[in-house]
């Protein structure tokens, strides 16, 4: 929906699932630990393809301030 905010969405949503996967070991002794396994590589991909946004984002908010 809002292009420039798509590579920080699914940067945060990676360290979402990194969390996810910490917990599924430590409290659920390991039980559906790949789940955030699989969603980490296609939102990494997402991050790393729209990266370019970022300075796009970097240049609105200094306008702003």
């Amino acid at each position: 929906m809002i292009p420039v905010l798509q590579s920080v969405a699914a940067m945060a949503l990676s360290a979402l699932m990194v969390g996810a996967f910490v917990v599924q070991i430590t409290a659920f002794d390991g039980g559906y630990a790949a789940t955030p396994l699989i969603l980490i590589v296609p939102l990494a991909l997402i991050a790393w393809a729209r990266r370019a946004h970022n300075a796009d984002l970097l240049r609105l908010l200094r306008r702003r301030s």
